[in-house]
């Protein structure tokens, strides 16, 4: 009875270590997941706390470069001589404006802490202000406009003193059809140089960012375009202008002592 006992206990104990062994052997010989997710964990945030932080910086030297330019505009503005109040007022407003928003987006970008939002925030520094693509050429163009506006009065003043002058000629029994036919060209050179700095205004004052649209970009690039072709297409007018004004002056000689001003003050 005692060697049947001891079989059976010796069964029991062998069957139990055959049913333990391989669970024992695999807890043995497991990696240890827990140890390596911690270290993967840390290597990765520390991957995108670098990748945030340099995100920052370029945002911050991208805000700080339009910040500056737009400074530099508004102080070149408000130092012109030529450019009417109103206009500086509202190019003040404009870029004012601009520096508000930009300077409320750098402070946004400093407080974040998630890498998807600086991203997006840093793509919409040049696609949702358009400070180089937009805002500073369309200042440049109103200023532009607004100095072909103000010489065209001047010279506008200056072309109706010829037009007395020559007909105080042709009442004098000299012949001045040729320069009747100049003051007639000045007048109308004035008048379009006029429209096309009207013109230039008009196509760009409603222009709005794009924020990525490839088809509002190519629209307002197409507008900046046709805008300072109005331009140049302007001041070469009143260039035209200002020198047949300066041909008339010669064939008068009552009107020696004028030279000056086509050749000078009238420059646009």
């Amino acid at each position: 009875m005692k060697k049947t006992n001891r079989t059976l206990s010796t069964a029991l104990l062998a069957s139990i270590f055959f049913f333990s062994a391989p669970v024992f052997a695999l807890n043995v010989g497991s990696p240890r997941p827990v140890a390596i997710k911690a270290s993967s964990t840390v290597a990765i945030d520390a991957k995108i706390e670098a990748r945030i932080t340099k995100a920052k910086e370029r945002a911050d030297q991208e805000i700080e470069r339009r910040l500056a330019a737009l400074h530099a505009l508004n102080e070149k503005v408000q130092s012109m001589t030529r450019v009417q109040g109103e206009v500086k007022s509202s190019i003040d407003l404009m870029v004012v404006a601009e520096i508000t928003a930009l300077t409320t987006l750098k402070a946004k970008i400093a407080e974040d802490t998630a890498l998807e939002d600086i991203k997006a925030e840093v793509k919409s520094i040049t696609a949702a202000y358009r400070i180089f693509m937009l805002v500073i050429p369309r200042g440049h163009i109103i200023v532009s406009a607004d100095r072909i506006k103000t010489a065209s009065e001047s010279l506008t003043a200056f072309n109706e003193r010829l037009t007395k002058r020559i007909s105080d000629e042709s009442s004098a029994g000299k012949d001045v059809s040729d320069l009747q036919k100049k003051n007639t060209d000045i007048t109308s050179l004035i008048a379009t140089a006029n429209a096309d700095a009207t013109a230039a205004v008009t196509l760009v004052t409603p222009l709005t960012p794009d924020n990525g649209d490839k088809t509002i970009a190519a629209s307002n690039q197409k507008a900046l375009k046709d805008a300072r072709e109005k331009v140049k297409s302007a001041f070469k007018s009143l260039r035209d202008a200002r020198n047949m004004a300066h041909s008339v002056v010669i064939a008068l000689p009552s009107l020696k002592h004028l030279q000056e001003a086509t050749t000078t003050s009238l420059t646009p």
